[in-house]
């Protein structure tokens, strides 16, 4: 998608008006001008009508470059603002085994650098259309008092074209290579700013990273930029050289071979002089619009679409609309469920399953193994975060098509190794929140650090185990059926370690939540009703072994 049809899905009519307006601009800026180079070599045909019309002109002028820069500059601004929503829809949209195998660094490399070109470039296209205006406008005038002079002029200006694309050509591939590193340099600033206290804590470690790849990529992204401007620079220097060398072909060469008029050629030399100003904001934009042109390249290389009128993210299926929605009453079940990735630290493929499990409301399950097993893996296949490779999902007896995963997500509340933390009760709307939120406080022995107000959390800065325990409010909360926690413990004093294994866990159970606890900590397996071992990929129900069984052959 080019930055004219990103510009046009956007507003249309904003667009065309704001052409008209900055077209408006130029063709009066050129009547000026055609005005002023008539009273120099006739002044006697000076009258007040023509003052009247030459202050009326310029009048024009401004009000039309004032309404064509306002009109562009609020669509440009919308495009960016809506556009940065869509883009982040897109990503929550997307599958989530895409997102992971892209990785954050460029995700965030789009969002921020890939959007601030696209931000530059349409920010240019004020100034680019009325100077190009300007530029249409001279060359009709140009016409209009020689065609054997205008003639000669687009002959040198094709040249001139035909010579500017080599270079251009270049710098786009120094821009392209450019990019391409900008999303190594954000897997180094993430880096920087996550790993700021292993950084601290070993400085040979500190002193190979800022003086290895990160310093490297960092030198490369700098030369690409500087190649690139470097070829424009030639072009715009180049262009000088051809815009002078014609007023020189015109003012020395032509007037010895042809006979012009004296007022024709003052008034090429005076409209060429002029040019130069709007030149000059054309070559200056085009190395921003490459960079544009670039990013929408990058952003679409990631399968994210760009129009911001767009349907809305996860649309219902055929059929799907007028549906009851997914409700689990008697049973979740994986059949044959298999789920393959590549281990990029072992290089080789693991295949998980394939899986044959029921999950029942009411009912309190332990998901064990060592790491690697393929614990985290099946909880999200259980989720409806990855779609089975082969077998399905079924739901009541009712196996799951593809347009319902999204609906069927919203069964469950998790909390990941990985979790993030919002610093709002989004999506929450209960008359009672705050009351309830503080209740819940009061039970996770957090109501001495944290308040709820409006459903803003007064801080999240908190210790690691704290911020789960806020994660784990926000899933009471949300109050859904079946509940998945992937080593929540793992963070937590011995004293709140009981009381999430004895109390809590119990609780949901009662209430009738289905709940199931990745965990290692083996002096709880007792609270389990069921437990399953993940071995390389597999599973094995234990469900008539004792707890010292169990913890023997965990």
């Amino acid at each position: 998608m080019s930055l004219l049809n990103f510009i046009i899905a956007t507003a249309r009519r904003t667009f065309v008006l704001a052409l008209l307006a900055g077209g408006s601009a130029g063709l009066s800026m050129v009547a000026v001008l055609a005005m002023t180079n008539q009273a120099l070599h006739n002044p006697e045909i000076v009258s007040a009508q023509t003052i009247m019309v030459y202050f009326l002109l310029i009048g024009l002028v401004v009000v039309s470059r004032v309404t064509s820069t306002v009109l562009l500059t609020r669509l440009s601004q919308d495009s960016i603002a809506n556009l940065r929503l869509q883009l982040s829809r897109e990503i929550i949209s997307a599958p989530l085994i895409n997102l992971e195998a892209y990785g954050p660094h460029k995700l965030l490399a789009s969002l921020s650098a890939d959007i601030s070109s696209i931000s530059n470039g349409i920010m240019r296209l004020p100034f680019l259309i009325m100077n190009s205006a300007m530029l249409l406008g001279c060359l009709l005038y140009l016409l209009w008092l020689s065609w054997i002079l205008f003639l000669v002029a687009v002959i040198v200006m094709g040249i001139g074209t035909q010579a500017y694309r080599w270079p251009q050509t270049r710098a786009l591939v120094f821009f392209k290579d450019a990019r391409e590193k900008n999303d190594e340099l954000y897997k180094g600033f993430r880096a920087v700013c996550e790993g700021t206290k292993e950084l601290k804590m070993h400085k040979p470690r500190r002193e190979a990273f800022f003086t290895g790849r990160f310093e490297q990529t960092i030198k490369s992204y700098a030369d690409s930029m500087v190649g690139g401007r470097k070829y424009y620079s030639f072009a715009g220097s180049f262009g000088i050289l051809l815009f002078f060398s014609v007023i020189g072909t015109l003012v020395l060469i032509m007037p010895k071979w042809i006979e012009i008029e004296q007022s024709a050629l003052v008034g090429y030399v005076l409209i060429l002089l002029f040019l130069q100003g709007p030149l000059e904001v054309i070559m200056s934009a085009i190395p921003e619009l490459a960079k544009t042109s670039v990013a929408l390249e990058k952003l679409q290389s990631l399968g994210l679409r760009l129009n911001p009128d767009a349907e809305n993210e996860y649309p219902p299926g055929p059929g799907q609309e007028d549906k009851r929605p997914i409700q689990f009453k008697q049973s979740i079940k994986l059949k044959n469920v298999t789920h393959k990735y590549y281990r990029e630290l072992e290089g080789s493929h693991f295949q998980l399953g394939p899986i044959n499990l029921d999950f029942n409301p009411g009912e309190l399950v332990f998901l064990i193994g060592g790491n690697g097993s393929g614990k985290t893996t099946l909880a999200k296949l259980l989720l409806g975060l990855y779609e089975p490779d082969s077998g399905s999902i079924a739901i009541d007896d009712i196996e799951l098509s593809s347009e319902q995963y999204e609906e069927y997500r919203q069964l469950f509340s998790a909390v990941f190794v990985d979790f993030f933390l919002f610093d709002e009760l989004l999506g929450l709307e209960n008359i009672d929140l705050d009351a309830k939120a503080s209740q819940y406080l009061e039970q996770l022995q957090l109501s001495h650090k944290v308040t709820v107000e409006g459903g803003k959390l007064s801080t999240t800065q908190l210790s690691q185990g704290q911020k789960k325990r806020l994660t784990l409010m926000s899933a009471y909360l949300e109050d859904r059926p079946f509940y998945v926690f992937d080593e929540w413990a793992a963070d937590q004093d011995p004293e709140f370690k009981r009381v999430f294994y004895r109390s809590i866990l119990p609780d949901l159970r009662d209430k009738g939540k289905t709940v199931l606890v990745i965990s290692h900590d083996e002096q709880y397996f007792d609270v389990a009703d069921r437990y399953i071992k993940m071995d390389s990929g597999q599973i094995v129900i234990y469900q008539n072994k004792s707890v010292e069984e169990l913890v023997a052959t965990a």
